[in-house]
Order: structure tokens, then sequence, then C-alpha cells
């Protein structure tokens, strides 16, 4: 017997009903970014944007204000980071001379001094008190701030997790990925990625100690945070810190196979880096006209938003810059804390205090890239095809540089290797070797 042509109408209506209501369903997101690190939420923004242009209606906690956005802005004034900022200052300055365990102990101390501040601002109070209701949270619970996941809870959402790189060994044992520490080398180490006996017994030690000060000497910290901050109603019904983390429903990694050492991942943790790379723009006229005149091709140096004079000296970046114009290439040199002036009105060296990276790296005479070893300056500079030259500064720098190089895609030199010699030989090796 055939459907009765009104039943078969039915069908259809109820079918293509569901279909438009799941294809216009609408959520209410919320980015909290809280912290002041500009490349992590430069990345996130980029989610965000696109999250807005497919309907979603998307809120952004951050100290990094934009023009022309299309989410609305919850804003973080930089200003109230300035005590910290200089307090942490001179610890800094010792950053680069410490082993790997030490930089930890370093990390565990600084890093939640500047994530009490950004929690007790009136932005995320704002949040935390709100009366709005999410249907998403997403944050970055990386890098000692794990005590945001508490919004989870607030907002009875789920959260979604955005690793900015690859998850340390206590961000993969809490969301139950395996990290085998005899063929994964610590992000915190420049270990080889075909690791021998020693290089073993090392990451092991160095894993093991991350793994350790995490969960006996961060994570009480990051409780202490948030039970001090997180003061909603119902808050006094907050599960253990750890707990929430284990419930988090998916981690971002912005990592990708081909840029490191290959490992297994549970479903709950998804490589995604690449993300945020733009469709390409042109670039301004003034730009254009220096790299198209470069006959001997462009170096683009870059140390990422974070290094200071502390860092890297103004002396050594001017030493940089000496040895590429000795090889008589054109430079374009991002940094904030040069001038002109410093710079002598060198010729054939274009000093900007911002600059469109992704851009001048795809840009047909743009020969090399000077760079710290960012991971999302890593992504970039293989998404363009550009040799590297890494100079590692802090954090996991020194592992993405160890990995290039292996790789043979660029070379690494540490800070006490710089000298004009060093550089130009190095610099000449990589834009010269037929690979």
């Amino acid at each position: 017997m055939k459907p009765v042509p009104n039943l078969k109408c039915a069908w259809m209506l109820t079918f293509l009903s569901f279909t438009l209501l799941r294809k216009f369903e609408c959520y209410k997101i919320l980015f909290a970014l809280p912290m002041p690190n500009k490349s992590h939420f430069t990345t996130n923004r980029v989610l965000a944007e696109e999250l807005v242009r497919r309907g979603h209606d998307v809120t952004v906690v951050t100290a990094f204000p934009q023009n022309g956005t299309n989410y609305r802005e919850i804003m973080i004034d930089m200003k109230v980071f300035e005590a910290v900022f200089a307090g942490n200052r001179e610890l800094y300055k010792k950053y680069a001379k410490l082993n790997p365990f030490e930089s930890l102990i370093h990390r565990w101390n600084v890093i939640p001094r500047t994530l009490d501040v950004a929690l007790s601002t009136d932005a995320m109070q704002s949040i935390i008190h709100s009366t709005d209701q999410y249907d998403v949270i997403m944050t970055d619970l990386s890098f000692y701030q794990s005590c945001i996941v508490a919004l989870g809870h607030k907002f009875n959402a789920p959260v979604i997790n955005i690793s900015p790189t690859a998850p340390s060994s206590y961000a993969a044992s809490v969301s139950g990925n395996p990290i085998p520490f005899s063929v994964v080398p610590s992000k915190w180490a420049a270990l080889p990625g075909g690791m021998k006996f020693f290089d073993r017994v090392f990451n092991t030690l160095i894993s093991s100690w991350d793994l350790l000060g995490e969960f006996f000497y961060v994570q009480p910290k990051q409780e202490i945070l948030m039970r001090k901050h997180f003061t909603y109603a119902g808050s006094e019904d907050l599960p253990p810190l750890r707990e929430m983390l284990q419930n988090v429903s998916i981690t971002l990694v912005n990592s990708h196979f081909s840029l490191g050492i290959p490992r297994s991942y549970a479903p709950n943790m998804v490589e995604v880096g690449g993300f945020h790379i733009q469709p390409k723009k042109r670039l301004a006229d003034n730009l254009e006209r220096f790299m198209s005149k470069a006959k001997n091709g462009v170096a683009y140096v870059s140390f990422g938003t974070l290094v200071q004079p502390h860092h890297l000296s103004s002396e050594k970046l001017l030493l940089i810059i000496s040895a590429l114009r000795r090889l008589k290439l054109h430079v374009i040199l991002k940094c904030d804390y040069l001038s002109d002036a410093d710079l002598q009105n060198a010729e054939g060296v274009l000093l900007l205090h911002w600059a469109p990276q992704q851009e001048i790296l795809a840009h047909p005479n743009c020969v090399l890239f000077v760079t710290h070893g960012g991971y999302n300056s890593l992504i970039e500079v293989t998404w363009a095809g550009v040799p590297v030259l890494c100079i590692p500064i802090f954090s996991d720098q020194f592992h993405n540089a160890q990995i290039f190089e292996e790789s043979g895609v660029g070379k690494l030199l540490y800070q006490d290797q710089l000298t004009e010699v060093i550089l130009a030989e190095t610099v000449d090796s990589i834009i010269h070797d037929s690979k």
C-alpha cells in the first residue's frame, strides 16, 4: 500500500524542520582569555570571529582590544598588570640562564601571580557573578591557569580547552592521555626526537618533575585561587579542581603531527594546528615596495610579542641585523624596543613595531625567518615554506627549535653563540642549502 501523498508531505516537512533548526541553531559562547599573552589571544581571536560568522553569539574577555571586531568584548585594562610585571622583571632577567628544572619552578611561581591579578579584575568578576547564561565555555587551561575551568560549574556549561601547544605531562595525565617518557620528549627541554639512552633518562626526570610539581605544588595553588575568586552563588558546591579538569569536554591542541614528535592522542584531544592561518592579504604599499626591490631577498626578524630587552639585548639584535646586512639581505625587523636612531637609519633595514607576519612570510622575496621559536610562528613559517633560524629565549622554544633543526627546515643557535661571523655563516648555509 502506497503512503498517502499528504503523509509524504508531512514527513518531508518534519525532516526539513529538524534540518533547518539544526542549521540555524545559535549558541552563546564565552571565551574567557584574561591573561596578558598576546600570541595566545591572537590564535583564539581567529576562532571567535569564525564562530560569529557562523551565526553564534560570542563574548570574549580579553586584555587586547580589537578594532572592528564582530564579537562582544569585555575588556581588561592592561595597566592592572603593570605592578606584577615590574615585580617579575628581575626574575625574567635570570630566566634564560636557568636549567629546565629551575625554569619550571620559575613558571610555577611567576605565572599564578599574573593570574591572581587577572581574576580579580572587574571584567572577570563581572563574568563570575553574571546572571547571563552561556552554552559553551572556551578557555586556555594551560600554562598554570587551570582554575578558570570553574566557569563550567558556574554556568553549568561544557568547557572546551584551547591549548596553545602540545600538552604538558600533567595536562595529558589529567585528561587521560598517556605520554610515554621513553619516546615523547618534554617540551621544556631541548631533547632530540630520536632520544638515546641518557636522553631518555633525562627526559624521564624532567617530565616526572613537571608532573609531580604540578600535582603537589601548582594545582593546590590553583585550587586556592579558584576558591578565592570564584565566589558566585552556588560556588560552595564547587567540585575539586582535578575532578573538573577531568571532565573538560575536549581539548583543541594547537599543534600538528608534521611539526613535532609522533604521539598518540585520545579522542578528547584533537590537533588543530594551523587553524589560525588566514587567506593571503595584500601588503601595504611601503612593505610591498621594500620587499620587491630586495635583489638578494628579505630576512624577516621577529621575536614575538613577549620578548623584551632583558630577554634579548639591543646589542644582540643589532648584531643579528649586521650579520644579515653583511650577506646583502634586506631586513624587516619587528621590535618594540628599538628605534630608527638605534639602527642609525641603516640602509636596507625596515623597523616595524607591528608587522603582518603571515603576509610577509608569504611574499616570494622572503628568504629567511629569524625567530625565537614560538609555536605559532613555526606553524606560519611552515605554511609559507620559508627556512628558519631559531634563537630560543624561554619556555618551549628550545624544544621547538630542536625539532625544526632535526627536520631540516632550519637551524638553531643559542644566545651565547651569537657572533657576527657565526651568524653570517649559519644564515648563508640556510639560504643556500638545496633542501
